[in-house]
């Protein structure tokens, strides 16, 4: 998300379009929210609304939640892991 955060400062545009597709929703209304004076639209397709708090495994079966984990532990050995620790969520304080 950092890179998307710093590409309008270094390109020194202000007018940026954002389009986020599944997953990529969340990383631009994260972007969004951290530099809403060089955005000029947000677009969201067909992503899945995570609220503030919240994990995107909440909304998920116990189906998907194996699969993801699953494709996890296949990154982690093909050193394809981007540092995703585990579907499964935490407890909450």
């Amino acid at each position: 998300m950092q890179d998307i955060v710093q590409f309008p400062f270094f390109q020194d545009v202000t007018d940026v379009v954002l389009v986020g597709w599944s997953c990529g929703g969340g990383v631009v209304d994260g972007v969004a929210d951290l530099v809403p004076e060089r955005l000029s639209r947000v677009v969201d397709l067909d992503v899945e609304v995570v609220h503030e708090g919240a994990l995107l495994s909440e909304g998920w079966t116990d189906r998907e939640r194996d699969q993801f984990q699953e494709m996890s532990d296949q990154a982690a050995r093909t050193g394809w892991d981007h540092g995703t620790d585990t579907a499964r969520p935490s407890p909450r304080p």
